[in-house]
């Protein structure tokens, strides 16, 4: 579950009616709405069950006397979340590069194999999607083929 003011609003009526049998503070909402909305970024999530304690958590210890409700400047929260988005973008690139290169690692497997990777375009999938061909397979070379014949047509520049 995302964190989102409906479903925070949803778990605080809960805790509301149902175990601590009074209506929260605002001044309490708006501290569960500052901590938690938000609280998980696109594409983490977080489950229900684990906001539902951090709610009561913070409820026992607002009645209780002892907790810290200091909220941070707008400005720092922003740079904070610039800096959190530049860390998911760094990991989902590094991610991207680990894939990339066993991608080729495979794709060279394969090659040293006998297969051959080609992207062809598919008008049912609208885009290209990847075909193994083996090298003495007739529609590979039948490919080929047609590729030599297209690039034979065209004028090179250089020449």
């Amino acid at each position: 579950m995302g964190s989102n003011k409906k479903e925070l609003r949803r778990l605080i009526k809960i805790y509301e009616k149902q175990i601590f049998c009074r209506k929260f503070p605002k001044k309490l909402c708006d501290y569960i709405f500052y901590e938690l909305d938000g609280y998980a970024p696109w594409p983490y999530e977080v489950p229900e069950d684990e906001e539902f304690s951090r709610i009561g958590g913070m409820a026992a210890s607002f009645f209780a006397g002892t907790l810290d409700m200091t909220m941070k400047e707008p400005l720092l929260l922003a740079e904070e979340h610039i800096v959190y988005l530049r860390e998911i973008y760094g990991d989902a690139m590094r991610e991207q590069i680990r894939l990339e290169s066993r991608i080729s690692a495979m794709e060279k497997e394969l090659s040293d194999n006998g297969i051959h990777v080609i992207s062809v375009y598919d008008e049912e999938q609208n885009g290209y999607v990847d075909k193994y061909y083996r090298f003495d397979d007739p529609e590979y070379l039948k490919l080929v083929d047609r590729f030599t014949a297209h690039v034979a047509q065209e004028e090179l520049p250089f020449t």
